[in-house]
């Protein structure tokens, strides 16, 4: 691994932060969709999750003791700004400002991340972004940041998943706030979001030296055969699905070659409009990292049909089977296509942890899991790949949304009666791992 390689661990706001009611935050999307019956397991919410609000130096002071140099977390969009655009909270300035002093105190890189789902109910009240105005109201939003943080942080992500915060919240609707548009509704939701991103990133390139760009999930399709006619089939299935809103170039090629697939504009001719043509001048803008969330692999045969597991293939808690190649082959597809320096930013796996009548969690599951994905990212970056950092999902157990807290995917075990946070052994191995690779 090179000198400068980010070993780092992610976390989300609204999955750990907690709200006692005061601290100033205003509501998000994802605290009125708790509040909706049956909709999260439980009925559970994230008014305590792992209280890292209040526990603020214990974590960093855990993150240190893991020897990362880089540290993936997201701001709390309706925490700085409560209604969405105007008034600024000074406490929730200040939280994220003493987090990121911590880390650079430590040695931890911040990697900053903008949005990650919980957006202010406000803004939502007013259509969230089925509103043209969605695209100013987030460039205000990076604008804070940037003026607040910029001089400390150099490497932001604008949105995590978009998949998710398209089609999983307007079109789906398993997510909040959970509309369920037609299809050219919603891709007017994500040519929404997009024209915001390109906002974002004008913005975020104020800052010299700075780095912008989105955390991408996949459907991980891989060849079970690597033949050439193997290879473009799992390919053509990685990259395109029947909904624009599934699919990850439309999504990404209007960012590296500004324009969206030609079979789009086949299916909505309104995108031949001026309008979204100048949107496109904005958007495109070649990211400078393109950053890859994986959890597992969907293996594909040379007709682009996926393949029946064997019986018995290794299961995690949330039901996914265990599979490397997913990584593997979801950053080669990436690399070739987009040519853009690559960050795994998230990579994990829920394990049935508890703790032992010893006092400790021992999650050999979850060191086999890291052990496999970093042999991968390995070779990888052996193969000539520009891959510039791993990081694990997650530092800490948390809520993990319409799950509750029924799936932990920490390195550090969180007790939600008593908040006791207990490094599991895949935390001293992650440790020990980065020391030993550390150049």
């Amino acid at each position: 691994m090179k000198k400068d390689f980010m070993y780092g661990v992610s976390t989300s706001a609204f999955q750990i932060e907690g709200d006692d009611g005061k601290q100033g935050r205003g509501l998000s999307v994802w605290d009125s969709f708790c509040e909706r019956k049956g909709t999260v397991y439980q009925n559970e919410n994230a008014k305590v999750a792992a209280d890292h609000y209040n526990r603020l130096q214990e974590d960093l002071d855990l993150l240190a003791g893991l020897n990362v140099n880089a540290y993936r977390f997201s701001v709390s969009w309706p925490r700085v700004l409560p209604e969405g655009t105007g008034k600024i909270n000074d406490k929730g300035v200040d939280f994220y400002d003493r987090l990121i002093d911590g880390l650079l105190q430590r040695g931890i890189t911040p990697f900053l991340t903008m949005y990650h789902w919980d957006m202010p109910q406000s803004l939502s009240d007013k259509g969230g972004l089925q509103n043209d105005d969605f695209t100013k109201w987030f460039e205000e939003y990076a604008d804070v940041l940037v003026r607040k943080y910029g001089d400390r942080v150099k490497y932001y992500i604008t949105f995590n998943e978009p998949i998710n915060v398209v089609h999983s919240s307007y079109y789906s609707g398993a997510f909040a706030p959970g509309y369920r548009l037609n299809e050219w509704q919603t891709m007017q939701c994500l040519h929404r979001m997009l024209t915001a991103h390109g906002r974002a990133r004008n913005v975020i390139r104020s800052v010299p030296d700075s780095k912008a760009g989105m955390a991408m999930s996949t459907f991980e399709e891989y060849p079970v055969c690597a033949s050439l006619r193997g290879i473009e089939a799992a390919k053509e299935k990685f990259f395109q699905k029947d909904l624009a809103s599934e699919s990850i170039d439309a999504y990404l090629d209007p960012v590296y070659f500004g324009k969206y697939p030609d079979r789009l504009y086949e299916k909505f001719p309104a995108l031949n409009e001026n309008r979204y043509a100048e949107d496109l001048k904005l958007i495109i803008g070649k990211d400078d990292i393109l950053c890859f969330n994986n959890y597992s692999g969907t293996p594909v045969d040379e007709g682009g049909k996926s393949v029946a597991r064997e019986s018995g293939a290794p299961l995690t808690a949330m039901g996914g089977v265990v599979d490397p190649n997913g990584l593997y082959w979801g950053c080669k597809f990436l690399a070739e296509r987009y040519k853009a320096p690559l960050y795994v930013t998230e990579n994990g796996v829920a394990c049935n942890d508890i703790v032992a009548l010893d006092g400790k969690v021992h999650d050999l599951n979850r060191v086999d899991f890291l052990e496999r994905h970093l042999v991968v990212v390995r070779r990888l970056i052996d193969e000539k790949a520009d891959i510039r950092g791993y990081f694990v999902w997650s530092f800490l157990d948390n809520f993990e949304w319409l799950f509750g807290y029924t799936k932990r995917f920490g390195l550090v075990y969180v007790d939600y009666q008593t908040l006791k946070r207990t490094p599991k052994d895949s935390y001293h191995w992650y440790a020990e791992y980065i020391r030993a690779h550390k150049k």
